[in-house]
């Protein structure tokens, strides 16, 4: 698999496995911060579905993803936060983890806005039910769990979202897990 070197992604779509048990997808309630291996939530990213899938809405972000990007955006739309470009690659990789109700793995080259060197990234979308939301059927796909993985520190650690912000993305793979 193209991610295996991505240690949170692995270890995380691991989990996702292990908890859904029987069912196609596992639920939100699976996934209680608690229970998580304390290495993985700095990279956690649980975000709602909004208007039937065409908007995501930060929910909780870890540390590490904070970190990189420079700003805490929980609470906030995906569309409020990033540029259109971006937000057009991250919601093609959500809508297809929705549709198909799988995890959706994607590896990208990021040009920063700035000219400086290209950066890779990799990510991982992964659909969740949330039987405790009163406005989805608890069978449909409500949340995405996801672990962004920036690649080694870059710029001495400096937040990569303004660079990247009118960048552009050029995917390298992408394949549903």
């Amino acid at each position: 698999m193209p991610f295996r070197e991505h240690t949170a992604i692995s270890a995380l779509l691991h989990l996702w496995e292990e908890r859904r048990g029987g069912r196609d997808i596992p639920d939100r309630a699976d996934f209680d911060p608690t229970s998580i291996a304390p290495s993985l939530l700095p990279h956690f990213v649980l975000a709602d579905i909004v208007d039937g899938g065409a908007r995501l809405r930060f929910r909780l972000l870890g540390t590490a993803i904070v970190n990189r990007f420079g700003f805490d955006p929980t609470g906030k739309y995906l569309d409020e936060t990033f540029s259109d470009r971006m937000v057009r690659y991250m919601m093609s990789l959500a809508q297809e983890a929705i549709a198909m109700r799988r995890p959706a793995f994607s590896k990208a080259v990021m040009a920063p806005s700035d000219g400086s060197d290209p950066i890779v990234t990799a990510r991982i979308y992964m659909p969740l039910t949330h039987a405790a939301r009163k406005d989805v059927d608890p069978r449909d796909v409500a949340m995405i769990l996801a672990v962004h993985d920036f690649g080694p520190p870059w710029r001495g650690g400096a937040p990569l979202i303004p660079v990247l912000a009118d960048g552009d993305a050029r995917e390298l793979v992408r394949t549903i897990v």
